[in-house]
């Protein structure tokens, strides 16, 4: 009984310095990973912008990014807080915008008023009998326009961008921040049945790797994932004052993924 004891007390103090914090989301908010390819067609370059909400396109405009992320808080805690880092491949250098909105009603219309502008336009066939043809071919147009401006246009979008802050970084803390997301979007599973959650934070990771695109979107997230966003709305809050780079690579460090 005694070497019993022993042993498990052993397998406790020897656990490895490198095990994952979890990544699992149990009984959580709502959340949705996806995959895709990072372009689309051939010739001129188009990226694949299919999983990105109306305040994504308004954020981050017709591209996707080395990473990206976006807080978005309650009702009652106004505010959106976003960050991306844009890799130059020609010169090997990395560049982080950080930008914010502190008004959630104005947020709020803004993302009905897109909604309604850049959305498709779905009629059941039994209400399609009801209209007119003027009316059938002005929804027939809208929904060409839509599906031809989600690829080609920014214009719905680029009136509301707010003004990124811009600062160079190391390649050291871009790399580091990409690969703490690209592990938690891969690692992360969702476990039980999903709770139902009035209110609360919804974060969003994005990052590109090879020729995909990979995002996790998630309701008040939990264990590595809330971690993963302290640090990326530390980043946001402090880079302008404090732009040393090793105290945010340490930071990440710290996060297991």
């Amino acid at each position: 009984m005694k070497k019993l004891i022993l042993l498990v007390l052993l397998s406790v103090v020897f656990i490895p310095a490198g095990i994952s914090q979890n990544t699992g989301h149990v009984e959580g908010g709502a959340y949705s990973k996806k995959t895709s390819y990072n372009l689309i067609g051939q010739g001129d370059k188009l990226y694949n912008l299919s999983d990105k909400s109306v305040l994504d396109r308004v954020l981050f405009g017709m591209t996707n990014s080395f990473v990206e992320y976006v807080f978005k808080g309650p009702f009652d805690n106004s505010e959106v807080l976003a960050l991306r880092i844009v890799a130059d491949e020609q010169t090997g250098s990395y560049r982080l915008d950080i930008m914010k909105m502190q008004n959630m009603d104005n947020v709020s219309k803004m993302i009905r008023d897109l909604e309604a502008e850049t959305g498709e336009i779905n009629i059941p066939g039994k209400l399609q009998a009801q209209l007119s043809p003027q009316i059938l071919e002005k929804i027939r147009k809208h929904n060409k326009d839509v599906f031809y401006n989600a690829l080609h246009s920014d214009e719905p979008y680029k009136q509301y961008r707010p003004e990124a802050k811009t600062f160079n970084i190391s390649k050291e803390l871009a790399e580091k921040l990409h690969g703490k997301m690209a592990s938690l979007i891969q690692n992360f599973t969702g476990k039980g049945n999903q709770a139902i959650i009035a209110d609360g934070n919804t974060m969003t990771f994005r990052c590109v790797t090879g020729d995909e695109v990979h995002s996790l979107s998630v309701h008040c997230p939990r264990n590595a994932a809330s971690l993963l966003s302290d640090a990326c709305i530390d980043i946001i809050n402090s880079y302008e004052e404090n732009p040393d780079n090793t105290r945010y690579i340490e930071l990440l460090d710290k996060i297991d993924l």
